[in-house]
């Protein structure tokens, strides 16, 4: 499925990767989402769809996976998807957080490892006043945050963590009170004296995806819109597709391994002593980036 815009019209690698795929016979859907943009060029092989000229898009979305349907036993694909959930909405999202948060913490154990990938993850939410957005944070979305707080603190207690977190991805659009009632309940939660060995956290960059792996059993990710200006996240899949998983958790421990061994050298330690020693200078730097805001 091909994402057009005008900029993706013009960019000769969407063109490319087009003409790629249509090479090895994989199917190609043009879907335009910006008004004025006409899909051209014979290789598409289909007039697409124009979701941009429709305010209500369902019966689009259903022609497009008719035809995928369609397709899927003339190109060899075997139907099952690697996505098993699609959810829309922040409320949405956060329950299903919640309850995987808490059917995980069930089975998990010492060797249960969960991974996370986010600016600032669950355990920076707050029951602190300034933490609510208004407009936003609706009274029963900020108990499901909480909720959600909660439930990561219990998992936590009883597995492995490691965290990939980079603040500086965080929505900038003002909010100060918001953005500093979430540093004071990261720093706060690391502060508390979880084992260092078993709960380890970094900050660096990242690309792509907001990721909750729970060990080998499922993967959670949020997308947001290209160059959107509005908080949280539009999309959250949810997959229980074991090589997604695998290749996930593969690329994540290369990152974190990275930024971990940066971290621990800057601090001239120990293999006994790097635990230690990391986690201080990630509080340190939460404490650097607060009193920036």
């Amino acid at each position: 499925i091909v994402i057009l815009s005008s900029s993706a019209m013009a960019s000769t690698w969407v063109h490319q990767e087009v003409a790629i795929a249509q090479v090895q016979d994989i199917p190609v859907w043009p879907i335009c989402v910006e008004d004025g943009v006409r899909i051209e060029g014979v290789i598409f092989g289909t007039e697409g769809f124009y979701f941009a000229r429709h305010s209500s898009p369902y019966g689009q979305i259903e022609q497009l996976a008719e035809e995928i349907k369609n397709t899927m036993p003339r190109a060899g694909v075997s139907g099952r998807s690697k996505i098993d959930e699609y959810i829309v909405t922040k409320v949405a999202r956060t329950r299903r957080l919640i309850e995987m948060l808490r059917k995980e913490a069930e089975a998990a154990g010492l060797e249960y490892v969960w991974r996370l990938q986010a600016a600032f993850s669950s355990f920076s939410i707050s029951e602190e006043r300034e933490y609510v957005v208004e407009g936003y944070h609706t009274p029963m979305y900020h108990d499901l945050l909480v909720q959600e707080m909660r439930a990561a603190e219990v998992m936590a207690r009883k597995c492995r963590v490691k965290a990939i977190l980079w603040p500086r991805r965080a929505f900038e659009g003002g909010y100060r009170q918001h953005q500093r009632a979430r540093f004071r309940a990261l720093i706060q939660w690391l502060e508390r004296g979880h084992d260092v060995d078993r709960v380890k956290v970094v900050l660096g960059p990242y690309d792509g995806s907001n990721r909750y792996i729970f060990d080998g059993n499922a993967l959670v990710e949020g997308f947001k819109a290209p160059d959107s200006d509005t908080r949280g996240y539009q999309l959250t899949t949810v997959t229980h597709h074991g090589p997604a998983i695998l290749a996930a958790i593969k690329d994540f421990d290369a990152l974190f391994d990275a930024f971990w061994d940066e971290r621990a050298r800057a601090g001239g330690a120990s293999s006994d002593e790097e635990a230690i020693v990391v986690r201080a200078s990630v509080i340190d730097e939460l404490k650097r980036l607060e009193s920036e805001i």
